[in-house]
């Protein structure tokens, strides 16, 4: 075990041109010094308590690419969310008919700056449940990006704004530890969409430059390496974003077909370290690699071709399965990355109804909730448990062409992101007290 005398500091000087980090020994004149010079520090004062400082007010600290001091916060919020659960359970807070999911269209407001745009225009799809806990809805055809804040159920549409109104410009997104931005897939734009949390602010030319092509990537995944993967919906090549340098590789993993529309829905991250891609009209699960950035796209066969069968798809946590949310198909599609096998039967007879349910999410307490999409005005649930499904208990949602997308916050709420609709409805699937 090392010391250092309270009087000699170490010194961490990160340079950001090189990307190297420099050890520096030195005394208080050395501190003061680096201090100005904008470096970080790690002193050991006169009783011995190691302090680690920057020079910029609420700089993040990383260790191994792990955001520390997120990291805590969450760890506290888990701990305060246990503690509620176990006030609920000993004082009997909980309703003793609380369902474990209610439903709440009236609380969350529709931003005004929205209200006027037209009925056809398709707002916003998918979002990210972002590390300061607000949800950042993903521009599709809005000008802005949609914030929603669960903890006070305020929404902002006019922060991040300025952008264009073409139609499907971005889908989804992934935070990136590396660098504090939200990188969103372009679906039909030609660049990726980047946010900038410290700031709030949209980058739209850092990474630019993509070829024009009609509904290009769809979902996506980002593997334990950082890097993002996006699934072909009908571009030819896979989609790979790599946050830390700002760049993009659609060509390594390429070769399938770009005149087929909408092969794969979804990428889903599973424990193995390996990405499934979802199949809408392709008949097989699409399995990427990304250790050895090789994919298999004909081993996981997993029906016959079909037209937009399943939608997106949620890890469950519980049981490290995946589930594909049913757009046309009748059943809930269950992924086991352990065997590389699917299952279509255990969980069919959610109905032939087309355009069903597209998006889903999973919550805090282990259930997959899926906004209706279209044709049903029902939020389906999955019990990952014991593969069962309900589609009933909650209900009276708006219906009609592609009215939600499926975004969980990290408080244990789920909330039905507008792209048709004209509203944002919660489910609250925890008791508050």
């Amino acid at each position: 075990m090392w010391r250092l005398s309270w009087l000699v500091l170490l010194v961490l000087v990160a340079s950001p041109q090189l990307g190297v980090l420099v050890v520096v020994h030195g005394n208080d004149e050395d501190h003061q010094e680096a201090a100005a010079d904008g470096t970080a520090l790690l002193v050991e004062d006169e009783f011995g308590d190691v302090h680690m400082n920057t020079t910029t007010q609420g700089a993040r600290v990383f260790v191994n690419g792990v955001d520390v001091l997120q990291t805590i916060d969450t760890l506290e919020s888990s701990i305060r969310f246990m503690e509620a659960t176990l006030t609920w359970t000993l004082e009997g807070v909980c309703p003793s008919d609380f369902a474990s999911h209610q439903l709440d269209q009236d609380t969350i407001p529709f931003p005004a700056s929205q209200q006027d745009t037209p009925a056809s225009h398709g707002l916003w799809w998918g979002g990210v449940a972002a590390s300061n806990g607000l949800i950042y809805a993903t521009p599709s055809q809005s000008d802005s990006v949609l914030i929603i804040d669960p903890a006070t159920g305020a929404v902002d549409a006019t922060t991040i704004t300025g952008l264009t109104t073409a139609l499907g410009k971005w889908i989804g997104g992934h935070e990136s530890n590396a660098t504090s931005f939200i990188y969103c897939v372009p679906q039909y734009a030609t660049s990726v969409l980047m946010i900038d949390l410290r700031t709030n602010t949209a980058i739209t030319t850092a990474i630019s430059g993509l070829p024009v092509h009609t509904d290009k990537w769809r979902g996506s995944a980002m593997a334990e390496d950082g890097r993002i993967f996006a699934a072909p919906s009908s571009y030819s090549a896979i989609l790979i974003i790599e946050p830390e340098f700002n760049r993009v590789d659609y060509t390594t993993m390429a070769g399938f077909d770009g005149t087929v529309f909408n092969k794969w829905n979804d990428a889903v991250l599973a424990g193995n370290g390996k990405i499934y891609c979802i199949p809408a009209n392709a008949d097989s699960v699409l399995l990427i690699d990304p250790a050895t950035n090789t994919f298999d796209a004909t081993s996981i066969v997993a029906s016959g071709p079909g037209f937009q069968e399943w939608g997106f798809g949620v890890l469950a946590g519980i049981n490290g399965k995946i589930y594909g949310m049913p757009y046309d198909a009748d059943s809930v599609l269950i992924i086991d990355p352990a065997t590389d096998t699917v299952d279509t039967t255990t969980m069919s007879g959610v109905g032939n109804t087309p355009n069903k349910w597209l998006t889903g999410a999973s919550a805090a307490n282990g259930l997959i909730y899926a906004f209706p999409a279209s044709d049903v005005s029902s939020v389906l649930i999955v019990d990952p448990t014991s593969d069962t499904f309900d589609s009933t208990s909650v209900s009276s949602l708006p219906s009609g062409n592609f009215q939600f997308s499926t975004v969980a916050a990290r408080n244990g709420n789920v909330y039905g992101i507008p792209f048709l609709a004209r509203s944002i409805p919660a489910l609250h699937t925890t008791c508050t007290l």
